[in-house]
């Protein structure tokens, strides 16, 4: 199906292709993350403001669109790598996030549209 994506100035715009599958992977972060988002700079609008919570995926963008939505601005949080990569749709938090007390291992694959089928199988496992 085609969907209409958009940012909420709609100063981007783009028809993009969606394939509908029951999930894309587990919950993300697996973990509830211990992160204090009043220490984030002054004028940091998050894409998600409620990242640190697990919660579903809903969409997974392909890297075309993707370097389409990047902006330049981008911050490294201070002790740590998490990044924080400005995008159309405000902020993402991206990096390596230590959990000692996890024990669970997560593998992505990436492959193309026309295996969206063994895609899913293989998300469903």
């Amino acid at each position: 199906m085609e969907v209409e994506i958009s940012n909420l100035e709609n100063d981007f715009v783009r028809c993009v292709p969606f394939y509908v599958v029951p999930s894309i992977t587990n919950l993300t972060p697996s973990t509830r993350l211990n992160v204090d988002i009043s220490k984030l700079p002054e004028g940091i609008n998050l894409a998600d403001p409620n990242f640190w919570k697990p919660n579903k995926i809903d969409a997974l963008i392909g890297a075309d669109l993707l370097f389409e939505m990047l902006k330049p601005n981008k911050f490294h949080l201070m002790n740590s790598s998490i990044i924080l990569q400005e995008t159309i749709f405000g902020y993402i938090v991206g990096g390596k996030y230590e959990i000692s007390s996890s024990n669970e291992q997560f593998c992505g694959l990436l492959l193309e549209s026309e295996d969206i089928n063994k895609t899913a199988k293989f998300l469903e496992y």
